[in-house]
């Protein structure tokens, strides 16, 4: 029999409810890898958080956040961000952080909004470096802003191997952590227990399938483009009926398609663009010029 899949606590499901029932373990996240509230100390009374009930926990793939105040003197959002996205991921960074800040303004003429903080945790290398935790800051606006940590999980594994906070995001078995903290304990219980829901697994199994369903049609759609720029490209140069309008056209194709089906750069795609290449006898260096393929993988076509 196949044993049941078991989803840590990157999953975004599994961080959003897990964190929102353990208060303590929250906070403790917050004084780990915020450097401001390192020294932050509080009790569970003073933390004010944003339930979500499963009800509304979709099969998109958007982000499942935790926000919360504490000593009704910080706004904190936590993030899960489970898959590398295709546009700039500090815009977004960025945006969430401004709403963050907005939201915590009071209602009344007094501008002394909550100072916020946003901790980003992303299970994939986002910057080209071997640190593990980034914090991005506005200098002469810090006092009032607050700032923005990113933590690449991933990188988490060989700094600091002896954090027991850390291992909670590269830990596969999580008897490993037990026996330790005492919040920690509480925190593994939590997540075995919505690990044994099966309405829950059936919810966070359903996401996958449609998180990979979605990567696949977007695959499809830039497949699509990149055929159907080749396809004008050649019935204008066909249409022209010279050589160098031919050439032009293929070109045109080429650039149109690799617009809008070769922007993550797939080996894939380039090397079926340059079989149609060869086809209409275009030569290996200009194959070359134009795909980013190496001469011996054009010729190897």
């Amino acid at each position: 029999m196949k044993n049941k899949q078991f989803y840590t606590i990157t999953n975004d499901i599994i961080f959003k409810l897990s964190l929102q029932k353990n208060l303590e373990a929250l906070h403790k996240l917050c004084t780990i890898f915020i450097k401001d509230l390192k020294d932050e100390v509080y009790n569970p009374d003073e933390i004010k958080i944003e339930k979500t009930d499963l009800s509304s926990l979709e099969f998109k793939s958007s982000i499942l956040d935790v926000r919360f105040e504490i000593l009704n003197k910080y706004s904190l959002d936590f993030e899960m961000q489970k898959y590398k996205p295709s546009y700039l991921l500090e815009d977004r960074m960025l945006k969430y952080h401004a709403e963050l800040i907005v939201r915590s303004y009071p209602k009344d003429i007094n501008y002394n909004h909550l100072l916020c903080y946003s901790l980003w945790f992303l299970d994939f290398d986002y910057y080209d470096d071997s640190e593990p935790i980034h914090t991005l800051e506005w200098d002469s606006l810090k006092n009032r802003a607050g700032s923005i940590t990113v933590v690449e999980i991933n990188k988490l594994k060989n700094y600091n191997k002896d954090n027991i906070w850390y291992k909670l995001f590269t830990e596969k078995d999580y008897s490993k952590l037990r026996g330790k903290d005492k919040l920690m304990d509480n925190l593994v219980d939590d997540i075995e227990t919505l690990n044994n829901n099966d309405s829950l697994s059936y919810l966070m199994s359903e996401r996958h399938r449609g998180i990979v369903e979605r990567n696949a049609l977007e695959d499809g759609y830039r497949r699509q483009g990149l055929e159907q720029g080749l396809k004008e490209g050649l019935e204008q140069g066909l249409k022209e009926g010279l050589e160098q309008g031919l050439k032009e056209g293929i070109e045109k194709g080429l650039e149109q398609g690799l617009e809008q089906g070769l922007k993550q750069g797939q080996k894939k795609k380039a090397e079926e663009v340059a079989l149609n290449l060869k086809k209409y006898g275009m030569s290996t260096e200009e194959i070359v010029e134009l795909t980013g393929l190496t001469k011996e993988e054009v010729e190897s076509l």
